[in-house]
């Protein structure tokens, strides 16, 4: 944990989940912390923790907004999980920038929902970094990274709990760096791929063209507290939040529910999945 330092000991964070919060409990034993609360996707838990403390609830970042944080002159400001889009102004309002917890490795997945594309995408191990912000989307230099195993039982939420209490150590490391003037290293200019942020029309299963793998990773990529993956039942959403992968694979149109041996089953494209 670096040493507080009166020039070096302000800063901003700005968040709306959890990830923030964890993180903040770390920050304020040797830093001066103001808290931005980001409305948007705002988690009802995350601000029920906060009470007590106080913070500056936002809901779009602006010239006004600007002009505050550069008055306060912060030292850094954090970005853990903020989903506004950081304006150059707001960027250059601190005296050693801004630093965003990117939850996905970089270059491969810039832009949006990166813990979901990954667990989709089936990776063997979840990756992390901490950059720079720059202008670009996502495009900074890397202060720290970090991957640890994506286990075949662990849903988002599970992931979600590891990437918060990873992230806490990689940004201390990170203020370390910037404290001692250690530059970040650019990213690679290969393998640069960008993901949309996804929404709940993402989420429809389509039996035809996923195996029972791939409804597996799909499921639970977006299982609570996300909305959870659907398909239609008689022009009813039904939402499915878990399920296991079977190797049964009957002759049946992919999206077939069948019962074998009591249990519940929907053929995929190839195989299918127990719910």
């Amino acid at each position: 944990m670096p040493r507080a330092i009166t020039k070096k000991n302000k800063l901003a964070l700005f968040f709306n989940s959890n990830r923030g919060f964890n993180l903040l409990k770390i920050l304020k034993k040797n830093f001066l912390v103001d808290i931005y609360l980001c409305k948007k996707n705002l988690n009802k838990n995350t601000k029920s923790k906060l009470k007590g403390i106080k913070y500056n609830l936002i809901s779009k970042i602006d010239k006004k907004l600007i002009s505050k944080i550069k008055m306060r002159k912060y030292y850094l400001i954090i970005s853990a999980g903020c989903p506004y889009i950081f304006p150059q102004g707001l960027i250059n309002s601190a005296e050693k920038k801004v630093i965003n917890l990117h939850a996905g490795p970089l270059p491969g997945y810039r832009g949006g929902s990166p813990l979901n594309w990954q667990m989709i995408n089936g990776v063997k191990y979840i990756g992390v970094s901490v950059i720079k912000m720059s202008k670009g989307l996502d495009s900074g230099p890397i202060y720290e990274k970090a991957k640890f195993k994506l286990k075949d039982e662990y849903n988002i939420y599970d992931v979600h709990q590891r990437v918060n209490k990873i992230f806490s150590m990689l940004t201390i490391k990170a203020i370390s760096k910037i404290q001692k003037n250690i530059n970040p290293s650019p990213q690679s200019s290969k393998k640069i791929k960008i993901y949309k942020q996804r929404t709940d029309k993402d989420g429809l299963i389509d039996w035809k063209k996923l195996n029972a793998k791939e409804v597996y990773n799909f499921v639970r990529a977006i299982s609570k507290p996300y909305p959870g993956a659907y398909f239609y039942k008689k022009g009813k959403k039904v939402r499915l939040f878990k399920c296991k992968k079977s190797r049964l694979n009957p002759n049946l149109e992919p999206g077939t529910k069948f019962i074998d041996k009591g249990k519940k089953y929907i053929k995929c494209k190839k195989f299918s999945i127990q719910f």
